[in-house]
């Protein structure tokens, strides 16, 4: 049996599983299938060249980077890549297991990766450092100021810039759905903006744009994603599939689904 019957046929036994759908923004979790994801998506983004090219003029002098919700690695690798000595953090024991292994086939000896949350971690040094990336979550006052008593030269906050989500051109799908696009409403950099401005704390904002898409076997598996990171109408699937046909595009032996990000890079010299 081929793979793009395999996937026919998963995609045939979700949709048994019965129809209907919950409008709430669902949460981001690193499960196996979202790491398969991200790393074939690592592969084809210039986001991190970008944000890295961003931050080169400030960071001539630093040496060390604290990486708060570190994920499967993508800045911590890049940075220890560049000689630095990294420190990175993540809850999702599977995120930090998958860094680990990269580590080792990178044969790095710069990175500390634990499994731990941001909250539970206790501070034994300062950083030059300290990087929040699509962290949102962690934005509030106590969290800043926290930061702020442990980096050394720079804290660097990236966040997204829009409030209403339009990752993969998403909103175009929920109007094609009838779906408010409230429903895609996120933090974004303005959250932390006026935190510093209440605080009088000066700052660089940076905005820039990174292709971010998803390169996909199959159209199968391209509506698998979309409904693993967005709450659709089952019943509205082949509305799903059609959009999905439109959107993506034919590269090498794969299919693309096009993604500009809009990113806000909140930079403190300390």
């Amino acid at each position: 049996m081929k793979s793009h019957e395999i996937t026919e046929m998963l995609w045939q036994e979700y949709l048994q599983r019965g129809l209907g759908y919950n409008y709430p923004r669902a949460k981001f979790n690193w499960t196996g299938q979202s790491i398969k994801w991200y790393l074939e998506s690592e592969r084809t983004t210039d986001f991190y060249k970008r944000s890295l090219e961003i931050l080169g003029p400030y960071m001539k002098d630093c040496n060390s980077l604290f990486d708060i919700g570190c994920g499967i690695g993508s800045f911590a690798l890049e940075f220890a890549k560049r000689g630095f000595d990294v420190t990175a953090i993540d809850k999702s024991n599977m995120a930090i297991e998958v860094l680990r292994e990269r580590i080792r086939a990178m044969e790095l000896d710069s990175i500390e990766a634990q499994p731990i949350a941001f909250e539970d971690f206790k501070f034994n040094s300062s950083y030059d450092i300290i990087l929040l990336s699509y962290m949102a979550g962690l934005v509030d006052e106590a969290n800043i100021m926290k930061v702020l008593q442990y980096t050394r030269q720079l804290v660097v906050a990236i966040l997204p810039f829009d409030d209403i989500k339009n990752d993969f051109y998403i909103r175009e799908l929920y109007y094609k759905l009838g779906i408010s696009t409230l429903n895609l409403k996120q933090p974004n950099y303005q959250e932390i903006v006026d935190i510093l401005d209440r605080k009088h704390i000066k700052y660089d904002l940076r905005i820039f744009k990174a292709e971010f898409g998803q390169p996909f076997e199959n159209i199968y598996e391209a509506m698998f994603f979309i409904y693993h990171y967005f709450n659709l109408p089952k019943e509205r699937w082949k509305d799903v599939r059609d959009w999905l046909n439109k959107k993506l595009i034919k590269k090498d032996d794969s299919l693309y689904l096009p993604s500009a990000r809009k990113s806000a890079m909140v930079i403190i010299e300390v």
